[in-house]
């Protein structure tokens, strides 16, 4: 069950550099100590260079750039069912997302995968972080909710090289979701018989909290069974937490909620 170390998945990662030609869809391949993966993003608006950008991180499962109306996945449901902010608008694409539910979850089982998968996600944001700025960009939003959540989160911990994070239905401490709460249901034998591989793995609050820079702005839903509230508000050690009164998944369905609350940080 052992995991390759976070830092070193993402230190000894081979991911090649964006280069973004226009709005569109841009596919990568990421060659990791986990093997070979398939992250991407998707440039759904480019303004240029004087404004700023926005990159979204979707949550576990989402096909995140499926835009049709019926749609289900977030960044459809935030950016795409209201007006667009006047901002360059990026959406990534995790590894094993193309995957067909069932073999999803079963990718997900495997501590080496699921980390892996996160490193990527935080490579290809730093990769991107790092394109921009090379590019005179000078303020870069980093916003994810759930798993997405995580990742910026993990972003700022390993990198903090964005202007502002704005993490969703997330914490620090990504390890206890698996034994408290909604998902320690389908938490299998071998994790909770070595719960410290897993903590090792995907734990970092105390990484996170020695950044000292006022740039995180955390939303946590009350009613939350996935990430409750009082146990990943205190990941944050004392910042504040903006609070909806809703559950993960209503908050998550919440796309007026939730842009409004993007739209307050990204023109404060």
């Amino acid at each position: 069950m052992e995991s390759p170390g976070f830092d070193d998945l993402v230190d000894d990662m081979e991911l090649a550099a964006p280069r973004i030609t226009g709005e569109g869809q841009f596919e990568l391949v990421a060659r990791t100590g986990a093997g070979q993966l398939d992250p991407a993003f998707y440039v759904t608006q480019w303004l240029g260079e004087d404004r700023p950008t926005l990159i979204y991180h979707h949550g576990s499962g989402e096909r995140p750039f499926d835009f049709r109306p019926w749609s289900g996945n977030t960044f459809r449901r935030i950016f795409l069912a209201g007006k667009l902010p006047p901002v360059n608008l990026i959406v990534l694409r995790a590894p094993f997302h193309t995957l067909p539910r069932m073999l999803f979850y079963r990718a997900m089982g495997e501590l080496s995968a699921f980390t892996a998968m996160l490193a990527v996600s935080v490579r290809l944001m730093e990769n991107l972080v790092r394109y921009l700025r090379e590019r005179g960009h000078e303020r870069i939003v980093l916003a994810g909710i759930s798993l997405g959540g995580w990742a910026v989160n993990r972003h700022r911990a390993r990198f903090n090289s964005a202007d502002v994070y704005l993490p969703m239905l997330a914490g620090t401490e990504m390890a206890e979701i698996f034994f408290e709460g909604t998902y320690s249901r389908m938490t299998g034998r071998v994790a909770r018989s070595d719960p410290g591989a897993v903590r090792r793995a995907l734990n970092f609050r105390e990484t996170f909290l020695r950044v000292p820079d006022n740039n995180v702005f955390p939303l946590l839903a009350r009613f939350d069974a996935l990430t409750p509230l009082e146990r990943h508000r205190r990941g944050y050690g004392g910042r504040p937490v903006e609070i909806l009164e809703r559950g993960h998944i209503t908050a998550a369905r919440d796309g007026n909620g939730l842009r409004e609350y993007i739209r307050r940080r990204l023109f404060p």
